[in-house]
């Protein structure tokens, strides 16, 4: 059926760990893993409209040591990689023709806008129509130094144990303090829950020798550089870009100012970009719980992909 859309979905999965991953989500061994519970929402209404939908896991989910999920531009293959392989498969009544959409959220969205930019040169045999990526990280530099010391702290620093995993140059070992060692050991065979939420609030300084602030290291930097979305590519299909409008939460850790300059960034290259920023403050949250979490997991950008993918 060539009419029949496939979504390549990426989770909020940022576990570094080997039997974190959907692969195994899916088959129940880590029913606590919050990025399967986060696409419970949308998934149900993607399945609802009848679309096939690819989850891929970033990183061969039998391998031992740290996966590199926060590496966005692996990430955005791995993704590829699996709508390439989806297509193939018998019994999907899926062709090389059906329209493909990009959906990701929190760590997925770095793999789904960096496939967003990528895929017409990587995979350009997909048929991509269009993107959806929320409250994904735009500027690691800027995410690390925002959550040092915050309730992020943890997040922050599985970025950067994540980012070595592919830029082994990092050597974090070297730089960390019997503390931060330690802690990169756990991370390193962890998922994100319960381990990354065990530092809250912990100024990363305490876990780097000498007291260094990680978003300054020098040898950080070029990966920080390598990472930043919008740099040196924009989609080349509409995309819908949703964050927290404002920093006014305690889940506003992605500064706003990032999502709007990558929406600034896209569109200044040519793009086509709906931006339609959430309302992440407090007050919501205790009136209006609902609203509140389904924006923050995506379903409310459903209703645009459907009409992208239709179109």
């Amino acid at each position: 059926d060539r009419t029949r859309p496939v979504v390549g979905y990426q989770e909020a999965n940022d576990s570094l760990g080997s039997r974190c991953h959907p692969s195994t989500q899916w088959t129940g061994a880590t029913p606590l893993e919050p990025g399967a519970w986060s696409a419970l929402g949308p998934l149900a209404m993607m399945f609802e409209r009848g679309w096939a939908v690819s989850i891929s896991d970033v990183g061969n989910d039998s391998q031992t040591g740290p996966h590199g999920v926060f590496a966005g531009k692996y990430a955005a293959n791995a993704m590829l990689d699996g709508l390439r392989s989806a297509l193939q498969l018998p019994g999907l009544d899926l062709s090389p023709q059906s329209p493909v959409g990009l959906f990701g959220i929190a760590g997925g969205g770095v793999g789904a806008s960096f496939a967003a930019e990528r895929h017409a040169e990587y995979a350009p045999e997909l048929n991509v129509q269009a993107s959806v990526a929320e409250g994904m990280v735009v500027d690691q530099r800027n995410f690390v130094e925002k959550s040092d010391g915050s309730v992020g702290a943890g997040f922050a620093f599985a970025t950067l144990v994540g980012l070595e995993a592919k830029y082994p140059e990092m050597d974090l070992d070297a730089k960390l303090s019997p503390l931060g060692k330690q802690v990169a050991d756990y991370y390193r065979s962890e998922c994100q829950f319960p381990a990354y939420f065990t530092l809250p609030f912990v100024p990363l300084s305490a876990l780097f020798a000498n007291g260094q602030s990680p978003a300054r290291i020098p040898e950080f930097q070029h990966v920080f550089d390598d990472n930043l979305l919008g740099s040196d590519g924009a989609p080349s299909k509409p995309m819908l870009i949703t964050s927290c409008g404002a920093d006014n939460s305690f889940m506003s850790l992605v500064p706003a100012a990032d999502t709007q300059g990558l929406v600034d960034r896209y569109r200044q290259a040519g793009a086509t970009v709906s931006h339609q920023p959430s309302n992440c403050d407090d007050m919501r949250l205790l009136t209006n719980l609902y609203g509140w979490t389904t924006d923050l997991f995506g379903m409310q950008t459903i209703d645009w992909l459907e009409a992208e993918l239709s179109a």
